[in-house]
């Protein structure tokens, strides 16, 4: 396998934009990675497209990603692959193009994510993530939703770990400063931890603002790149490299014995624990990570699970600022999905965005310094797509990138 660099990243901004088509987003991000690697459009030969809903709620199916890319970004000839893992899906658009250029079959590939949730009606849309779990045996049969699960899932954690709902606030709040920084978010206001209290509550303890929004449009594009080669495209620097990328399902847990089931939903650490193998690196390395947070609940999970505190420690870990942009675990430093928004098909492209940018010294004033002062040199993305139990994720997604 060879060695994998990314040359260059694009977005376009997550909110709302019911004026605004999947192609004109595609278009938006895919350009912006173009100039940023600054290389010929000709010179992509592969691309992987993420997306989820599209066909759920505009009834475009089949050649989802061809359309965008021909009739958005101008891109066509190429081989195109649709790619659909719930949330996970730009994440492992990212990962097949990865593979297509590691093993020597193309030079240059393209990753992208792209979802638009505020097309269609709030049924269609609920009818559809609703199938992201098992539709004969999942929690969607006895009424539950997502929101739901998660709040059984709070209570579960307040009694065996002692946190509260005012450590998951201060998650929240963390999250929305570091989005009031980065101009690509939903959220571009900071909140208190008072005002994360305050906002109404959706499911017991989990308020508004603790959870991210249901109806987010977006975009994100990555261009990968053979490292030996990469002097023949780009002049690009510093590139960012590949130091792993790995692709997990999640286990099989035997619910009969609970004892037995850790308590980390969709923040199974396998992947993560190979991409540190493979890497040759650990938790204790990381200068700055992007985790799946769909609730702020998610992000302490994440603590524990990830390697960066024992079991029971991740409300101590917020409560002393470690994951702050200042602290020594920079977490979800563009506001995460709570903050920086959740538009399923592109959500992991903007974490592997993200980190680039951190890696590169581009984050502006949500910069993290590093523990050099020069900005950090290695970076840790984790995400998850699918459903809310643990029978239902179907990627767990562990990647390390570097300077």
């Amino acid at each position: 396998m060879r060695d994998v660099v990314i040359i260059g990243v694009g977005m376009h901004k997550f909110g709302r934009f019911p004026e605004v088509s999947v192609k004109e987003m595609t278009r938006t991000a895919v350009w912006a990675a173009i100039r940023d690697a600054g290389i010929d459009p000709k010179a992509i030969q592969c691309a992987y497209v993420g997306n989820c809903l599209q066909g759920a709620l505009q009834g475009q199916h089949a050649a989802r990603g061809h359309i965008a890319l021909r009739s958005g970004a101008g891109l066509s000839g190429l081989p195109i692959v649709n790619v659909e893992s719930g949330t996970a899906s730009a994440s492992l658009a990212f990962r097949q193009a990865w593979i297509a250029v590691a093993s020597g079959l193309h030079d240059v590939g393209l990753a992208l994510g792209v979802e638009k949730m505020s097309a269609g009606a709030t049924a269609q849309l609920l009818a559809a993530m609703g199938g992201a779990v098992d539709v004969e045996t999942g929690g969607g049969r006895m009424g539950l939703t997502f929101v739901g699960e998660f709040a059984a899932l709070v209570d579960k954690l307040i009694r065996s770990y002692g946190w509260t709902q005012k450590q998951m606030a201060k998650v929240a709040a963390k999250n929305f400063y570091n989005a009031s920084l980065n101009p690509y978010a939903e959220h571009q206001k900071a909140y208190t931890v008072e005002e994360v209290l305050a906002s109404p509550v959706v499911a017991y303890p989990l308020t508004r603002l603790m959870s991210c929004s249901a109806r987010v449009d977006g975009a994100g594009a990555i261009i990968v790149c053979a490292k030996e080669v990469a002097h023949k495209y780009t002049t690009r620097k510093p590139l960012v490299n590949v130091a792993a990328c790995v692709q997990r399902s999640v286990p099989f847990y035997d619910f009969s014995k609970p004892e037995t089931v850790p308590i980390t939903y969709a923040h199974d650490p396998s992947s993560v624990m190979e991409a540190y193998q493979i890497a040759g690196a650990g938790p204790k390395d990381m200068e700055i990570v992007q985790c799946h947070d769909a609730f702020s609940i998610e992000e302490m999970i994440s603590y524990q699970a990830l390697g960066f505190c024992a079991p029971g420690e991740g409300g101590r870990m917020i409560d002393e600022g470690r994951t702050s942009l200042k602290g020594d675990v920079p977490y979800n430093t563009d506001g995460g999905l709570v903050a920086r928004g959740n538009p399923i098909g592109a959500t992991g492209a903007a974490q592997i965005c993200e980190t680039v940018w951190q890696i590169r010294g581009e984050a502006g004033a949500r910069q993290v310094p590093g523990r050099d002062g020069k900005g950090p040199k290695i970076g840790l993305v984790h995400n998850a797509g699918g459903g809310p139990v643990e029978d239902a994720i179907a990627s767990l997604m562990g990647i390390v990138l570097k300077r």
